[in-house]
C-alpha cells in the first residue's frame, strides 16, 4: 500500500449498524471509498478500509471536511466508541 495523504481526526463516532465514522480534514488529497486508513490504537498500527465517506461545510480555515465510514472489528468499534480517537492524526493509503 502507498501513503497518499494524512487525515486529521477531529471526532470520532459510531453509527448503530454501520460502523465507525472519522470526522476530519484531508491534507494532499481527496479520500474516496475503497481507500484505506492507517492507525495507531493499542500501541500498534491497524488499517481499516474506507466503506462510505461524506463531506461537510467547508469552515473558516477553507478546508474541506470529511466523514469517513470504516470497516471495523467489534472489539476496535468499541475500543474507538469508548476511547475517542479526537485530535488524532492518521494515514490514508491506497493499493
Amino acid at each position: 500500500m502507498t501513503k497518499i495523504g494524512t487525515f486529521d481526526i477531529k471526532e470520532s463516532f459510531n453509527i448503530t449498524l454501520r460502523g465507525i465514522v472519522l470526522v476530519g480534514y484531508c491534507n494532499n488529497c481527496i479520500p474516496k471509498t475503497g481507500m484505506w486508513v492507517s492507525l495507531i490504537l493499542r500501541d500498534r498500527i491497524e488499517i481499516f478500509k474506507i466503506t462510505g465517506i461524506s463531506m461537510g461545510n467547508r469552515p473558516k480555515d477553507n478546508k474541506d471536511q470529511f466523514g469517513l465510514l470504516i470497516q471495523t472489528t467489534s472489539a476496535t468499534k468499541e475500543y474507538i466508541s469508548e476511547n475517542k480517537i479526537n485530535n488524532h492524526s492518521a494515514e490514508l493509503l491506497q493499493e
